[in-house]
């Protein structure tokens, strides 16, 4: 196995940092931040960043190399960073919204292209109905339809100045098959690929899709061998529970996908589930509750699976309004959102957790502060610590 399994702490300490400088780009200083990142860790260069932002939710990413000496021989370690959310109006609006939409057969329409993804294997059943009890049960391996039109704005976009065909899974490509690409970067021809998948925020939940995105349609590096590992940090839950089971089977189980959370950080907490009786297993007992057996009960059930449905479709609804708002607005122009939308908010982390213990502020002195604990600024002081 080319990487280390689970948490490595060079590794977190190197990636965190990365991603708070990517966190903190021009792109963003444009819209009024302040450079404030870290400088670069040692013995890491930049191979490439896109000369603007991803149009429409404001995407960015980068791509660095680990040039050190721990790297084995005839192997380049690269590392994608992806953006957190910005002050733009269109990056926060990929957060809210936050309806799940089918990842094993997504489809999408931009830019007058019909396009269709997969970010989900077929290891679950779908969507199925019990004889007995005529339950409907979602089981559905489901994600946030906003991080999932975030990522396919990036999959699609053309990166490269001029009107070249080049996204970032043909720039991948063409790092490591073509001789001479990037050479002032160093030469990745014909050598093995690790790539490490990382981001915060925002940018951890686009790391999460990409990973799996990656997993069900491979990249073609015409022979080179590729192993991936990803850290997020401060990710909001990116799907539902059968989603994160099918990552956790694709990355987790093998130490290959870290998910790293300051404990006193809201933004992994959101957004709020709702979990429904019908997004539970199909074989359990709750379901198999009679009023004959305990009616106390099966009234408690019944009453708490009608309020959840209805506090699902009318939030399901309310974002409808809110993207077809967008839609016909002049911000996305050329995006057709013809998925279907599933009819769960079961949402769910995915990545084997590591816990950093934050430190308690008092929220009646920095009520004007609530994203403190969020920063990646602040994840890589508590990642520092741990060597104290």
């Amino acid at each position: 196995m080319a990487f280390e399994p689970g948490y490595q702490q060079q590794e977190a300490l190197d990636l965190i940092t990365l991603c708070a400088m990517v966190n903190d780009t021009p792109t963003t200083q444009e819209t009024g931040y302040e450079s404030t990142g870290p400088n670069p860790p040692a013995d890491w260069e930049l191979v490439y960043a896109p000369p603007v932002a991803i149009p429409p939710f404001d995407s960015y990413f980068e791509i660095w190399q680990d040039t050190s000496t721990n790297v084995p021989a005839n192997t380049a370690r690269i590392v994608i960073i992806f953006r957190g959310t910005t002050p733009e109006t269109m990056s926060m609006a990929e957060d809210a919204i936050f309806p799940m939409v089918n990842a094993e057969n997504l489809g999408f329409s931009y830019d007058g292209i019909d396009l269709n993804f997969k970010f989900a294997g077929n290891s679950t059943p779908n969507i199925t109905s019990d004889t007995n009890t005529g339950s409907t049960f979602n089981q559905t391996p489901c994600i946030h339809a906003g991080f999932a039109l975030g990522m396919l704005s990036i999959l699609n976009a053309n990166i490269l100045p001029g009107g070249t065909d080049e996204n970032i899974l043909n720039l991948l490509t063409d790092l490591f098959s073509k001789p001479g690409f990037f050479n002032k970067y160093g030469q990745f021809y014909g050598m093995d690929a690790e790539i490490y998948i990382t981001g915060h925020s925002q940018g951890a939940a686009l790391a999460t899709l990409f990973r799996s995105y990656v997993e069900y349609q491979p990249l073609d590096l015409k022979g080179s061998p590729v192993s991936y590992k990803t850290y997020v940090f401060a990710q909001p839950k990116p799907g539902n529970s059968y989603y994160a089971n099918d990552f956790d089977l694709i990355a987790s189980n093998y130490g290959m996908a870290i998910r790293v959370t300051n404990s006193k950080d809201w933004v992994p907490q959101a957004p709020l589930a709702i979990q429904q009786i019908n997004d539970l297993n199909e074989l359990n007992p709750i379901t198999y509750v009679e009023d004959a057996y305990s009616p106390t009960l099966k009234k408690v059930l019944n009453t708490m699976d009608h309020y959840e449905k209805e506090a699902a479709n009318w939030l399901t609804e309310w974002i409808k309004n809110e993207i077809y708002l967008y839609e016909t607005g002049n911000d996305l122009p050329d995006v057709k959102l013809d998925f279907n939308i599933v009819p769960t908010l079961n949402y769910a982390g995915c990545g084997a957790p590591f816990t950093l213990v934050g430190q308690y502020v008092d929220p009646g002195t920095n009520y004007d502060n609530f994203m403190g604990q969020h920063h990646a600024t602040n994840y890589l002081a508590l990642i520092e610590a741990l060597d104290s």
